[in-house]
């Protein structure tokens, strides 16, 4: 279980590094379907921070509440469905590639 915690930190933080530069990128080259992929790609770090949280709270020994567990897994499973909105959006405005 610890390899797994260290690994899910470890895919936050190169999460992390990817989005921001996918975002620059998208603020500099004015390409809509980089926009949207920037767009998800902070979503699905949001949520792979989430899963950080937890890794970490493992690490330390940190139990972590009850409701807090459960508002974590309700975050993410509602913010799993948000990427294939954006991408909906863009199909229909017709920018989508």
């Amino acid at each position: 279980m610890t390899i797994i915690a260290v690994a899910l930190i470890a895919l936050a933080a190169a999460d992390i590094a990817v989005t921001i530069v996918l975002v620059r990128a998208a603020r500099r080259l004015a390409e809509p379907a980089l926009e949207e992929r920037a767009t998800v790609a902070v979503i699905l770090t949001f949520i792979a921070g989430l899963w950080a949280i937890v890794a970490l709270a493992y690490l330390a020994s940190v139990p972590l509440d009850v409701g807090l567990s459960t508002l974590l897994l309700v975050l993410v499973s509602a913010l799993v469905s948000l990427p294939q909105l954006i991408w909906f959006a863009g199909y229909w405005r017709g920018t989508f590639r």
